[in-house]
């Protein structure tokens, strides 16, 4: 706790309301209360490079047929720039 730290999450939520949620399930409330900055990055799926089981994951329960990608580079330029100031 004595170190500046960031934390994020590669999420598909775009509401900020769920994203928050997705932070509480996987940080500690204290590291996320110390964390200088909190971020999500998007999401990425590549269902050429996944498990057949995965696959089937994919296309039967979250509905995605094919490969798709919503990484936010601005979030994670937005991101990099925070942790490095001083």
């Amino acid at each position: 706790m004595g170190k500046r730290i960031g934390l994020f999450v590669c999420a598909g939520e775009e509401d900020p309301e769920k994203q928050n949620k997705q932070f509480e399930r996987v940080f500690w409330k204290e590291l996320f209360n110390h964390a200088i900055t909190k971020e999500t990055f998007g999401y990425e799926v590549n269902l050429e490079k996944t498990s057949i089981f995965h696959k089937y994951l994919f296309c039967n329960v979250s509905g995605i047929k094919q490969s798709i990608s919503n990484i936010d580079n601005d979030r994670i330029e937005k991101f990099a720039r925070t942790i490095c100031q001083k």
